[in-house]
């Protein structure tokens, strides 16, 4: 294939991405309360990819290329980066400001990435993909098996989905404004994303050559599809642990326990008072006393004295 690297799998071409795409949907779904532990879980993981960079698929207008990229966040957290896996220094690398991009999306929720050719999603999965929104533009990518987040001797995803979930929460915790996921509404959206994926898969093996360009659904359908997948991965998720997470209703019985429980706390306390009283009324008698026979001792010492004189 013209514009083929060496070691890229058929169907792939390098490429300079420095086109954008429009976008106009917004299928991300409400914001999630993010907890404290899941906050500082997304920081670490955006520290991860400025350390390490994330291996990606960068989606391109241009006759739908696809060209691999290694995706990283700069050391003071204002540009998200993406260069040619085989180039050096700055050339061949695009960047993002921070400040520019308005949010992340998860899943095919772009009309580039609904446009790939059968191939391309054979390559790339929904579960896989992803897109950075920025002033109208969308960039648009997918998460790779291997490589994403790497340590340099041991791996620290366990299975593919954490590689792409941490790369989405990573890239999430630097953009503002985008808290439209945590782990457990993504992992709920890829289990879906894979069995609607599963269920279509088997209808589309046939003997013949997949052609170069699948039919792609209308605009609306699509963006109804992702729409459904985030309803459901919403209703499938436990309520997330949040600044707002209303407090557990007590029934009857645990509020009046709970009460008696501090009753008998305060009358212990008050009883313990009322000893420390009596045992320090008691010392108070006995200095009143002890002043009284001294005043008495010192008077009749005082009248022996005079006595002695005359």
């Amino acid at each position: 294939m013209e514009g083929a690297e060496e070691g890229v799998p058929p169907g792939m071409v390098i490429m300079v991405d420095d086109d954008t795409h429009h976008y106009g949907d917004d299928e991300s779904g409400p914001e999630v309360a993010l907890s404290a532990e899941e906050a500082l879980e997304h920081a670490d993981l955006c520290k991860k990819l400025m350390e390490k960079d994330c291996r990606v698929v960068k989606y391109s207008t241009k006759k739908g290329e696809r060209a691999m990229r290694s995706l990283s966040v700069n050391h003071n957290r204002t540009e998200i980066v993406w260069k040619k896996t085989s180039s050096a220094g700055s050339r061949g690398t695009t960047s993002l400001k921070v400040a520019e991009c308005t949010g992340i999306r998860f899943g095919v929720t772009t009309q580039v990435l609904r446009d790939r050719s059968l191939e391309q999603q054979k390559w790339d999965p929904a579960w896989r993909c992803f897109s950075l929104i920025a002033d109208g533009r969308t960039f648009d990518f997918a998460v790779q098996q291997q490589g994403a987040v790497r340590e340099a001797k041991e791996a620290v995803h366990k299975s593919p989905e954490d590689a792409v979930i941490n790369c989405i929460l990573g890239l999430q915790s630097v953009v503002r404004g985008a808290n439209g996921y945590n782990r457990e509404r993504l992992l709920s959206m890829i289990a879906i994303m894979k069995k609607e994926a599963g269920a279509g898969g088997k209808a589309a093996k046939v003997n013949t050559p997949a052609p170069k360009k699948a039919v792609a659904p209308t605009a609306a359908a699509a963006a109804a599809k992702q729409s459904k997948i985030v309803a459901a991965a919403d209703a499938a998720a436990t309520p997330v642990k949040g600044p707002y997470q209303p407090k557990k209703q007590l029934s009857d019985t645990e509020t009046i326990k709970g009460m008696q429980k501090s009753i008998n706390n305060y009358q212990d306390q008050v009883a313990d008072l009322k000893a420390q009283l009596a045992a320090k009324d008691e010392q108070l008698q006995q200095a009143t006393q002890e002043i009284e026979r001294l005043k008495e001792a010192l008077a009749t010492g005082k009248l022996e004295q005079d006595e002695s004189d005359v």
